[in-house]
């Protein structure tokens, strides 16, 4: 570890298009969509199927990292998208790293009172 808590890998290796992933990721997972029958049912589906990755992720000890500009970024790139398998159709919209962290942050201090969610 050399200070830069991401390491550069290349998507497109004879295009030079980089992405900076986390040194201790080794998995990313795209989440794609159908164009929703309601405006932003994708992004609030994703959300839920992505929320309970993290947790079945968590709960083997698998750290994480959820993407939720990245994917978007991505999106009107159509050899970059058709390069990550996303059928014709669907568009990424969320996005997550798998892998293990190199160091234990410690928990933040999260006081909520009571008339605030």
């Amino acid at each position: 570890f050399d200070g830069d808590p991401f390491t550069t890998v290349s998507l497109y290796p004879d295009e030079h298009i980089e992405m900076k992933m986390p040194s201790g990721a080794k998995t990313l997972i795209v989440i794609s969509s159908l164009p929703p029958h309601r405006e932003g049912m994708d992004y609030a589906n994703g959300g839920i199927l992505i929320e309970n990755m993290v947790l079945a992720a968590t709960s083997i000890g698998i750290d994480s990292v959820i993407l939720g500009g990245a994917p978007r970024a991505i999106a009107p790139d159509d050899q970059l998208v058709k390069s990550l398998g996303i059928p014709n159709g669907y568009k990424p919209i969320l996005g997550m790293f798998l892998g293990y962290a190199e160091k234990e942050e410690p928990a933040k201090d999260h006081s909520i009172s009571v008339n605030r969610i």
